[in-house]
């Protein structure tokens, strides 16, 4: 029996192959995640779903569990009555999957229960569906979470002694909320107000605090909850925490032990041992060679095993791959002694280098600059600029007439300072003469134009640059708002001139949200640059002043002044961002080519974001991903260039304890190289990195005694040596 479990805002579904006694049967599971933004319709979010998934013999909505009496009842209703859903599925049987609450049964875990206009005919019953059905959504949120590691090149030694070929790293699990109440939710039965939890090891509390909040909801008894701190040698380990436990309890108490993992079955003996007769035991997971005897029930049996070990300390595995130790306390891999090195590749210096050519060109980058709607931009792009340019204005152009959809019917352009250019470009490149221009920061369509949208069968919505794409998704639901109302499909393509997010990711996520019935994503882009986030503390300048605004009043005499002069320039977007603006205006040595200064180090910050991201993603999720501060060092000799990396990168990917002796060895030898002595600003650079803890501090004050310091690298020079003051007497 084919179980296909999709979660939404997860683009990837899960695909098992469940349970042979039920061959022909496909189920697909859906987890509309209605716990989290309930205003979002179901339908809405199931709309994304690949169509060809819909070729099921039963769709189960996964539903959280509520203990109002009436929850699932409406949202049966809700079901029943929405549009999108009838459209979708047609005569496919619709369900619920959900923990369910009553006076009488107390708490139960997830229940079957199909929709009343639909009949049980050729469904296996329900009894045979739930084990299947639990076990699929286990190993499915352990999936999205990339918990299950079962490298190719390294094995694990386990806190019991014995090496495995695989490693359930359930820290990873636990960091999702959705998940953490999914796994609750099948754990409900164990819960009862006389009942104690305890958990074996430190990534379970999550899990048990989920289900003591649900005991308190429902029973108005706060049940206590403990996790072992340690992976227990002898019985007292576990002994200790189940008297804790009974101690709250009272002489009538019970105890559950909950397993992450059920291996080499210590824990569980210990715990059998002590525990009062009519406690149990559940283990979320159990390796495939040590079935777990009938006294413990266990969800997820995984291909994952065990290695008995050598009087040497070695296994089978331990001459050809890697060995990562777990540590005994937290379960959590130790990382290797080397990390993994991440480089500024030539493929993503060069990337975008046509884009920041022609940005230069037209000089439409602003750094460190409050844009139109009051959004504080570490680095801003002027769309007016960069669509009046003509090579730019052409190959958007170009882009929209190679597009491969039908000829739009009416084209909504947002209101902004670029609305008048994209309104002749869109008429330009498509065609069409029906081109409604919204009002200023306005995302709904004004009533003389719906009559225009409704009438249409192709409409285009044309915007000059897409950050988070909030104002596409409202624009979205707007149209498709009218759409409903009018009882009419319209097709809906987006384009931006610009994608500039922080992460790729991010718009992967946002073109499943533009996918629809044909399976195609509706949303394009000409360009797409990597740019800081303009959320949070991402401006690497805002980082400079409120370093220095920390400090300044610390500092003595002209250090001092030099401190408040810099923070009075940073007050304001900066031309040249990073000297006092006594040098030449343009960067000859940058990778792009010959540009100004403020595009090169917008350019720098660009390719940090996409480096931060490909750690993010994790090549090898087992050892440490760090940028290779040596390589910066020797490769790049421009201040915007090597300051852009040295900014963007956090001490936690720059600093390696293991390399300090090296990175030491590369400052002392900076500059010699190259015969041209010491740039005063580069030095600068190196040195805000160290006043941050990023690079060797002792190191870095010997190069700036070796330069002719300025009134910065003088200020710099007592900045760091009162922050290796600070560290000392932490």
């Amino acid at each position: 029996m084919p179980v296909t479990y999709i979660r939404h805002a997860i683009p990837a579904p899960q695909v098992f192959d469940a349970a042979p006694d039920f061959s022909d049967f496909h189920i697909v599971v859906f987890d509309a995640v209605i716990d989290s933004m309930p205003s979002l319709p179901v339908g809405d979010r199931f709309r994304r779903i690949d169509r060809e998934l819909f070729d099921a013999d039963l769709v189960l909505f996964r539903a959280p569990l509520d203990t109002n009496p009436d929850f699932i009842s409406e949202l049966e209703g809700g079901l029943r009555k929405d549009r999108i859903i009838r459209t979708l599925l047609r005569d496919i049987p619709i369900g619920l999957l959900s923990p369910t609450f009553s006076e009488r049964n107390g708490l139960e875990t997830p229940s079957l229960r199909l929709l009343r206009s639909y009949s049980t005919a050729g469904i296996p019953q329900s009894s045979d569906l739930l084990p299947v059905l639990r076990r699929v959504e286990l190993e499915a949120l352990l999936s999205f979470s990339g918990a299950i590691l079962r490298p190719s090149n390294a094995h694990f030694a386990l806190p019991s002694g014995l090496h495995c070929d695989g490693f359930v790293a359930f820290d990873r699990l636990v960091g999702d909320s959705i998940a953490v109440q999914r796994i609750s939710d099948w754990l409900l039965s164990e819960v009862r107000p006389d009942t104690g939890l305890l958990g074996d090891q430190r990534a379970m509390l999550p899990i048990l605090l989920a289900l003591q909040v649900t005991a308190a909801l429902a029973y108005g008894v706060k049940i206590p909850v403990h996790v072992l701190q340690e992976y227990p040698v002898e019985p007292t380990g576990v002994g200790d925490a189940i008297y804790d436990l009974l101690d709250r309890l009272g002489p009538d108490g019970r105890v559950v032990l909950m397993l992450s993992l059920y291996s080499s079955g210590r824990t569980a003996r210990f715990f059998r041992e002590i525990a009062p007769p009519d406690s149990g035991i559940i283990a979320l997971c159990h390796t495939k060679d040590e079935i777990p005897p009938d006294w413990i029930e266990s969800f997820l049996e995984l291909e994952v095993r065990r290695l008995s070990v050598g009087g040497d300390g070695k296994c089978e595995l331990c001459r050809d791959r890697e060995l990562f130790t777990i540590d005994h306390q937290d379960f959590a891999r130790l990382p290797a002694r080397n990390p993994n090195w991440v480089t500024a590749r030539r493929e993503l210096l060069e990337k975008n280098k046509e884009f920041w050519l022609i940005a230069d060109e037209c000089d439409c980058v602003r750094l460190h600059f409050d844009d139109p709607n009051g959004r504080h931009q570490g680095v801003y792009l002027d769309t007016v600029r960069l669509l009046s340019h003509p090579a730019f204005r052409e190959n958007i152009i170009s882009a929209l007439k190679n597009l491969d959809r039908p000829r739009p019917d009416v084209i909504i352009v947002p209101g902004h300072r670029a609305s008048e250019l994209l309104r002749e470009i869109g008429k330009e490149a498509t065609g069409c003469d029906r081109v409604i221009v919204l009002p200023n920061g306005k995302s709904e369509i004004p009533d003389a134009h719906k009559q225009l949208v409704v009438d249409a069968e192709q409409v285009m919505i044309l915007d000059d640059v897409l950050i988070t794409g909030s104002t596409l998704t409202m624009l979205r639901r707007a149209v498709y708002g009218l759409e409903r109302k009018a009882h009419k499909h319209v097709a809906l393509e987006v384009f931006v001139a610009i994608a500039r997010p922080s992460r790729h990711s991010d718009i992967k996520y946002l073109r499943q949200q533009f996918v629809r019935g044909d399976n195609k994503a509706h949303l394009h882009y000409y360009a797409e640059v990597l740019l800081p986030d303009y959320r949070g503390d991402s401006c690497v300048l805002c980082d400079e002043r409120r370093f220095l605004g920390m400090y300044a009043q610390r500092l003595k005499g002209r250090n001092q002044a030099c401190a408040l002069r810099r923070l009075r320039l940073l007050r304001s977007t900066l031309e040249s961002p990073l000297s006092n603006g006594d040098r030449p205006d343009y960067c000859e040595g940058a990778f792009i080519g010959r540009v100004r200064r403020k595009t090169a180090f917008a350019a720098t910050l660009s390719v940090a974001q996409m480096i931060i991201e490909e750690i993010h993603n994790g090549a090898d999720i087992f050892k440490e991903q760090k940028v290779d501060a040596r390589e910066i060092l020797r490769k790049f000799f421009d201040p915007e260039i090597l300051g852009g990396f040295l900014r963007s990168f956090g001490r936690n990917l720059l600093f390696y304890a293991g390399h300090v002796e090296e990175i030491t060895r590369e400052l002392e030898a900076f500059g010699l190289e190259t015969g041209r002595g010491l740039d005063v600003e580069l030095v600068q650079e190196i040195a805000w990195a160290a006043a941050h803890g990023k690079l060797p501090q002792h190191a870095v004050l010997r190069l700036i005694e070796r330069c002719e310091a300025n009134a910065m690298l003088k200020m710099l020079h007592e900045l760091i040596i009162i922050n290796i003051a600070e560290e000392e007497h932490a």
